[in-house]
């Protein structure tokens, strides 16, 4: 089982990659074969000097996940994916190369990745997360890290790999949006005030770093997300009024 390790705690992860070894300076294949998927030239420059640092060297580097596993001649170790893409673009990359090259593990160097986002990569199969502003000091370990078979994450997205946690109100407010309420049919059905259910849901929405009704539903009902319905309380045989309106 791989073990989570948060890349800011120098002993959990620094400590324990002491003995991986640099990279080579005689010609032989590198200790870790890393490939680079990155369209931005400025940033890909960035990553290589990071990884230099921690005496890394890219063997594939292309604009996309896509061209880096076609380049990949030699089997890349770990492929890290940067730059600005949409979740769900980011998680068919990972996905991609977790198919296209079984062998490798993929990191995600991001600039402030959301809490869907990280749960989304994560389900998709990426072992480790950079943020861009301290890829200098935390790149090379980070991938050394997911490497040697390890899960690396910033200590500030270490809340964001479990499922958010809700209070039984919020589960039951949230099956209640889930399955078509109002706010008003809500709140008259479980004999609150309107404002008090607008509360719950702004809370919510915030655990689940969504900013609507509709992608809260999204959410929970996408199979890929890993939330499910399990994360909701269901109230009983009623239905909105919507529903019992209609034919």
């Amino acid at each position: 089982m791989l073990r989570r390790t948060p890349t800011g705690d120098a002993e959990g992860v620094g400590g324990g990659l002491a003995d991986l070894g640099r990279g080579r300076g005689d010609g032989r294949a590198p200790d870790v074969a890393v490939g680079l998927a990155v369209q931005d030239e400025g940033a890909g420059r960035r990553i290589v000097d990071a990884l230099a640092e921690g005496g890394l060297a890219v063997i594939a580097r292309a604009a996309s996940a896509e061209q880096v596993v076609a380049a990949s001649v030699v089997p890349c170790d770990v492929v890290v994916l940067a730059g600005p893409a949409a979740n769900s673009q980011r998680a068919a990359e990972i996905r991609l190369v977790r198919e296209q090259l079984p062998t490798a593990e993929a990191v995600v160097v991001s600039s402030a990745p959301g809490g869907r986002g990280v749960r989304k990569a994560l389900n998709a199969g990426a072992a480790g997360f950079v943020f861009e502003s301290e890829m200098a000091s935390t790149l090379a370990v980070t991938v050394r890290a997911v490497a040697a078979g390890q899960v690396a994450i910033p200590r500030q997205l270490v809340h964001h790999v479990d499922k958010p946690a809700l209070s039984p109100r919020e589960k039951q407010i949230l099956g209640m949006v889930v399955l078509g309420f109002q706010n008003q049919e809500i709140a008259a059905k479980l004999h609150l005030a309107e404002t008090t259910v607008k509360s719950h849901l702004s809370s919510t929405f915030k655990k689940l770093d969504v900013g609507s009704r509709q992608d809260a539903a999204a959410l929970v009902l996408d199979h890929r997300e890993g939330l499910g319905p399990g994360i909701l309380s269901m109230p009983g045989a009623e239905h909105p009024a919507s529903v019992e309106g209609g034919g």
